[in-house]
């Protein structure tokens, strides 16, 4: 269909504005568009492999228009000589949002919403505590609903907070990361709810001479046991994690590594 391939192009437009000295603001508004993947349009038979990993079966739909996106965003850029803070706060409507919707036989075929609305928060910061010793970090937030309901597979309220060091050779850095727990989940997708979370991480570095450096950290220090929201539902019987239940991120490891740079 002509008419619908004439869809499928993309806009942006920005402008700046400097308040000041160490004020600064930008809007910004974008046309973007998403044909179907080859899953979603050419998946004939039904089937849970190549799906969302959530335990649903679905079928690919010849007939999907391409998802057209119209966002527009506020950001600000708060900064002195040793901090700054950059949030950004956005509003997206897509219209012919695709989505799994069931066909009266328990599979779920993609399929054209009329439309789907989602806001939220994307922030940066840093704060240079000496020449040696910084904080940063970033928080998201985002909110998806259609058709009075959530949206489908949607990221919780999540931080990393980082404490670096740098000093001649040597590097480290102390990561913790944050994520609340996602209870506005798809009712129409019985979509599980997800506990919220906190892990640490540890990694250090030495750099060499003639550009060879080594690196090494310790990945979820605590051992925590915790689930991504993104995480698929585990398919496998037999294992520690129950059938349809949301497989948990990776256990504490160790890892050791080295590079050199031409």
């Amino acid at each position: 269909d002509r008419s619908k391939a004439d869809q499928n192009w993309d806009f942006t437009a920005s402008a700046h504005y400097a308040a000041g000295a160490g004020t600064g603001y930008e809007f910004g508004f974008a046309r973007k568009s998403r044909a179907s993947t080859l899953v979603e349009r050419f998946l004939w038979k039904a089937s849970n492999t190549y799906g969302q990993t959530d335990g649903r079966s679905y079928k690919g739909n010849l007939n999907l228009d391409s998802e057209v996106s119209h966002q527009v965003s506020v950001g600000a850029d708060w900064h002195g000589t040793n901090w700054q803070v950059k949030p950004t706060l956005y509003y997206n409507h897509v219209s012919d949002y695709i989505q799994g919707v069931n066909d009266g036989t328990g599979t779920l075929v993609f399929t054209n919403l009329d439309h789907a609305n989602l806001h939220g928060l994307d922030a940066a910061w840093r704060y240079n505590l000496s020449g040696e010793w910084g904080l940063d970090g970033v928080v998201s937030y985002v909110r998806g609903k259609t058709s009075g309901d959530n949206l489908y597979r949607m990221a919780p309220l999540h931080a990393d907070i980082r404490l670096n060091y740098a000093a001649g050779r040597w590097g480290a850095t102390g990561e913790a990361k944050l994520a609340a727990r996602q209870d506005d989940v798809s009712k129409y997708n019985a979509e599980q709810a997800t506990a919220g979370h906190a892990i640490v991480n540890l990694r250090g570095s030495y750099r060499f001479d003639h550009g060879f450096s080594v690196h090494g950290g310790i990945e979820n220090l605590f051992d925590k046991f915790y689930a991504d929201h993104l995480n698929g539902l585990n398919q496998v019987a037999g294992g520690s994690v129950g059938v349809n239940q949301r497989l948990p991120g990776a256990g504490r490891f160790l890892y050791l590594s080295g590079q050199f740079d031409l």
